[in-house]
């Protein structure tokens, strides 16, 4: 009962200092992808990320290979991770090979992207 009190006096008076740490930890994760995702310059780095479309097949191969697993854009308001091999995704995940557009090919296989088996029906 005394942590349920220190969790509404941390969310009542803003507090931080609550059960270890915890609030702060997620306040600071909060903050951290609010301000990656919503700031200001959103678009800025979306248009520096870079783009399969600038690169030649072999050279978005090579970039998969070399970083193991890197975003990419594959148009303009499109973007996906893709990796080498399996020891670039999460533990149960799966690997789905994936082609992208190209400066010099409409489909090149660049690699694979990861998911989770369990849901890729729900997403059909």
């Amino acid at each position: 009962m005394a942590w349920e009190g220190r969790v509404m006096q941390c969310k009542r008076s803003l507090k931080f200092e609550c059960i270890q740490g915890m609030c702060r930890s997620l306040l600071v994760v909060a903050a951290g992808l609010a301000g990656f995702w919503g700031g200001p310059n959103l678009e800025a780095r979306a248009q520096s990320m870079p783009s399969t479309l600038n690169m030649s097949c072999a050279e978005a191969v090579k970039l998969v290979a070399k970083e193991g697993g890197v975003v990419l854009r594959t148009g303009e308001n499109t973007f996906d991770r893709y990796v080498s091999g399996l020891r670039f995704c999460s533990m149960g995940d799966s690997l789905r090979p994936e082609w992208v557009p190209t400066r010099d090919k409409k489909e090149c296989f660049i690699g694979y992207t990861c998911y989770v088996p369990s849901l890729d029906n729900k997403w059909d």
